[in-house]
């Protein structure tokens, strides 16, 4: 597993779980990125994330997130996060957000060979990974 994704479970059961963290680099991008975290989050929206999270509002898809509420809500320094269960789905934000050149840093966690799999794929090259080194429970 890479660093973001913390699971108890057997490998089988976070096979397909992808969690995506994306930002701007405080001090460094941040300052008039709202426009690139927006678009961000609608390329995301139209692929359908299983769930995603906002500390803007406090709130989660499952707990009745608007989408569009949200990108209106989003300012310069406002993470994205948020997971997938199908890894085409995430294939093919990584793909926009490469092609529209969109800039900011972005985490993939999920198992360590499917990331890699994906970024080869997709035409990126990681910089860096963190390994759990062992899968708790069953």
């Amino acid at each position: 597993m890479t660093h973001s994704l913390h699971r108890v479970g057997s490998k089988d059961t976070f096979e397909d779980d992808y969690v995506l963290i994306s930002r701007p680099a405080m001090g460094i991008n941040h300052v008039g990125c709202a426009p690139r975290i927006k678009r961000t989050l609608e390329i995301i929206f139209e692929e359908g994330p299983t769930n995603l999270g906002s500390l803007t509002t406090q709130e989660n898809l499952t707990m009745g997130l608007d989408p569009q509420e949200l990108i209106a809500k989003t300012e310069d320094n406002s993470p994205v996060m948020c997971c997938f269960h199908e890894r085409q789905k995430l294939v093919n934000v990584l793909k926009l957000l490469k092609e529209e050149e969109i800039g900011l840093s972005t985490i993939i966690s999920g198992p360590i060979d499917n990331v890699r799999s994906i970024c080869e794929e997709v035409g990126l090259k990681p910089h860096s990974a963190n390994l759990s080194l062992g899968v708790h429970g069953n």
